[in-house]
Formats: structure tokens, C-alpha cells, sequence
């Protein structure tokens, strides 16, 4: 297998199934988040360990960034931190061919970096490639010349608009997804999805070639998190990995201004042991097996201090506190309604 490759494990055969966790107690308009929780135990029990990307700690999911600044000297800058602190995963959007060449530079002059151990993943409009295998494929070329690597570890679709008609939306998601199949072997390893209901990845895991490998969400929070029950479980059953893509360089301050317990949870975690309440929801995510990736607008010096999630971890109730705060609050408001 390409060193470049995600590493995507499969269950043992004598795994116990997660299809009954799938089915069932998800169908409702808030699933309990507590299934997240179940997943995490069932795949530490039965699953190896992760061997995606090399963090501190072999069993923890990756932390990835996005690879953007405003100015060349400030990309430069980031890319040589996340390469000097060990980022492992690092992608870029392929709409910035000329980022992907400064880029490239830098990875060529890192000699103190093992550069056999960095993946990259690039994600893709599809403004950019225009319905165009032809076009996707000179797209990706461009950018892995620029790189200077031989493959994408993953390409990743995103999402667009439905289609009025369910049965058109199918037929045209199939065929796009079709372009992305065609870079498998020599221009990527494995394609993933941003944004996709769990409708259409159905429709991938029932009728594409190539199944998605990984699953992009936005904002994956303790205030948010009963809003993802349904996918993590989806993706689990399926050996779909997701990766939480955090939208603001501060994600401690998203959610949370209308969820005041949630952020009292996370504040008294981060006061008691000391940590950044970031940090906490950070390794929050990993804890559940979500890899996590910093957004572009991330500085330097955080990519640096983010660094610390590998050097502590959540107790099991910390876990569950922190997982169960906002569906318990509600349902308590609910009650006394």
C-alpha cells in the first residue's frame, strides 16, 4: 500500500456489527448524542488502532490544516510551522494552484522534515472543474507538480445544491462522483465528500465504484453535536471517517454565545485541568474519533500551541459531560416546559 495512502482500516470479521446502532434510535429529529459515545467504545474495542497520520499518539485520529494566507510570506510561514510541529495531513483547495507551488517550495527545502510521512488532501468546487473528468484530472496534475508529491492521500467533492427531482439529483451526483473514481490509482489514493447528506452518501456506498473514504463537517461542537448523530453512526457502520473542518480560527467562541452551559462545561474542564478550553473541545473531537482540521485562518502560534491536545486526554466522564451537556440541558428545559 502507498505510504502516501489513508490508511483506512477495516473492522475484523468477528467485529460485532453497528448496523442495529444505525437503524435504530437515529430516525428522530434529535438522536441521542450518547450513540457518538458507543461508537467511540465499539471502535476502540474492536477496531485497530488509527494509522492515518502520525500523531504522538498512534491511536489518535489526525490534526490537519488548511494550507491559506492572505499574503505569500504569511503561507510560507505556516507551512513551514505545520511541517516543523509535525502536521501530518495537510490540504489544500484547488482553486489556489499558485499556493500549491509556494507550497511546494518549502516542503522542498524542509530537509529536516520526512517528507514520505506528509499526506495532502485537496478539496474541489465544482466551478473549478466545470462537470469535467477531463478538466478535474488537469486540475489535480497542477497541483501535484506544483507539490512535487506523487499523490493525493484524498480529493474531496464538495457538496452542491439538490436538484428539484431526487431521481436527477441521484443521476447527476453519480456522474460527478464518477470524475472523481477516474483519480483513483495514479492521482489520489482515495476520494471523500464535504458536506453531503447521509441520503446521498447511501447513494455512493449502495451504487458507486469507489466507495467515500472520508466525510468533511463544519463545526462539529459540544453545543452542535446532536446534529451529527446521524452521520457518525452512517459513517461508522460504513468505515466512513469524518473530519471536522473547524470554520473560525477561534472554535471555542462558535456556538457557544447562545449556549451558555456548554460553554460553563468546557470552562470548568479547561479550569480544572489547566488547559485551553479550545484544546478541550479539540480533544474532545479526537476522543471521539474525529479528525480535526484547523482552519486557514489559524496562526502561526496556535498551530504550535494546538500541538498540546496530544499531551493530555479527557476522562471517560469528561467525555460524556462534555457530549451529552446540550442534549441534556434541552431536554431538561423541555421537561419543565
Amino acid at each position: 500500500q502507498s505510504t502516501w495512502g489513508l490508511s483506512l482500516h477495516r473492522r475484523r470479521a468477528s467485529a460485532p456489527t453497528l448496523l442495529d446502532m444505525s437503524e435504530a434510535g437515529v430516525g428522530s429529529r434529535e438522536p441521542d448524542p450518547t450513540m457518538l459515545l458507543a461508537i467511540h467504545e465499539m471502535q476502540e474495542r474492536f477496531w485497530p488502532p488509527y494509522a492515518l497520520w502520525a500523531n504522538d499518539e498512534a491511536s489518535c485520529p489526525a490534526l490537519a490544516t488548511i494550507l491559506y494566507a492572505a499574503d505569500k510570506d504569511a503561507l510560507r510561514d505556516r507551512v513551514a510551522t505545520a511541517l516543523w510541529e509535525g502536521y501530518k495531513l495537510l490540504f489544500v483547495m484547488a482553486s489556489n494552484v499558485a499556493e500549491s507551488e509556494i507550497i511546494g517550495k518549502v516542503l522542498r527545502r524542509a530537509h529536516w522534515c520526512d517528507k514520505r510521512a506528509v499526506r495532502f488532501g485537496l478539496i474541489v468546487n465544482k466551478a473549478e472543474y466545470q462537470a469535467s473528468s477531463a478538466r478535474l484530472a488537469r486540475i489535480v496534475d497542477a497541483h501535484l507538480s506544483r507539490l512535487g508529491v506523487p499523490q493525493f492521500s484524498v480529493v474531496v467533492m464538495r457538496a452542491e445544491a439538490e436538484l428539484d427531482s431526487k431521481a436527477a439529483h441521484r443521476a447527476a451526483l453519480l456522474k460527478r462522483w464518477g470524475y472523481f473514481e477516474g483519480l483513483v490509482g495514479r492521482q489520489a489514493v482515495q476520494i471523500g465528500c464535504l458536506g453531503f447528506h447521509v441520503v446521498d452518501m447511501r447513494s455512493l456506498v449502495e451504487s458507486a465504484r469507489v466507495r467515500p473514504a472520508l466525510e468533511i463537517v463544519y463545526d462539529m461542537l459540544p453545543s452542535t453535536v446532536s446534529r451529527f448523530t446521524h452521520k457518525a453512526v452512517f459513517c461508522a457502520t460504513h468505515g466512513i471517517q469524518l473530519l471536522n473542518l473547524q470554520m473560525s480560527h477561534r472554535p471555542y467562541e462558535i456556538g457557544l454565545a447562545d449556549s451558555g452551559h456548554v460553554q460553563t462545561a468546557v470552562q470548568t474542564i479547561s479550569e480544572r485541568r489547566g488547559l485551553d478550553p479550545e484544546d478541550v473541545i479539540i480533544r474532545w473531537l479526537l476522543q471521539l474519533g474525529v479528525h480535526v482540521c484547523l482552519h486557514s485562518g489559524v496562526t502561526s502560534a496556535q498551530l504550535i500551541s494546538h500541538r498540546s491536545v496530544f499531551r493530555f486526554s479527557l476522562t471517560p466522564l469528561e467525555m460524556f459531560e462534555l457530549t451529552t451537556v446540550a442534549h441534556r440541558r434541552h431536554h431538561h428545559h423541555h421537561h419543565h416546559a
